[in-house]
């Protein structure tokens, strides 16, 4: 009887072992897949602000240049006034223009620089958006439904239709809306974790 009782324990030995090492072994794969989507997050919050802070800054500088190149121009309409701020459309583009480089300028420094300047471009990006936007929403309120110059002649050179055009400004703006605050979010974010560390910032 005693033989057999331990013949019966040595066979279901492995049995049991191996019943005792799968849920260790599940609980080691849940791990492990956590830990992938952790390094994942990491990894978006730290290429993001970078990615979008280039482009963004690529954005800005191809706008501006557009807006100061058309101002050389004759056209009639950079002579009228803006129905928003009284100014003609001319100086108004020349305004904007000359920002939109700066805060170009301030991006492209960003992403040479790890420091500060990070979260000042996705700041400045996003208080850009929001202006433009708010111009925009005036205009609407207006009754003012003539087509945008956002992009000053580059545009028309290649004939898109104004409605193409309204479109993608529109498309433009919201990603610097966006992906500002969401850089803005990521950026704090790091901050706040690595306070002590101001080089991983």
């Amino acid at each position: 009887m005693v033989a057999f009782c331990c013949s019966f324990f040595l066979s279901i030995n492995p049995v049991v072992g191996l019943l005792n090492r799968r849920p260790f072994e599940e609980m080691d794969a849940i791990t492990e897949q956590q830990n992938v989507r952790s390094r994942a997050i990491i990894n978006l919050g730290v290429k993001w602000p970078k990615v979008f802070i280039s482009s963004a800054g690529c954005i800005l500088l191809l706008t501006g240049l557009a807006k100061i190149v058309s101002i050389l121009g004759n056209a009639a309409l950079l002579d009228e006034k803006d129905p928003i701020i009284g100014i003609s459309f001319r100086h108004l583009m020349l305004l904007a223009g000359i920002i939109e480089l700066a805060i170009a300028a301030i991006c492209f420094l960003a992403i040479t620089v790890k420091s500060h300047w990070n979260r000042l471009s996705a700041w400045l990006v996003v208080w850009f958006g929001l202006t433009v936007s708010g111009y925009r929403l005036c205009l609407v309120m207006i009754g003012y439904v003539r087509p945008c110059k956002c992009m000053g002649n580059l545009l028309d050179a290649i004939h898109l239709p104004p409605a193409t055009v309204d479109i993608l400004m529109k498309t433009l703006l919201g990603y610097l809306l966006i992906g500002g605050g969401i850089t803005l979010i990521l950026l704090l974010n790091r901050q706040r974790k690595f306070a002590r560390s101001p080089q991983l910032i």
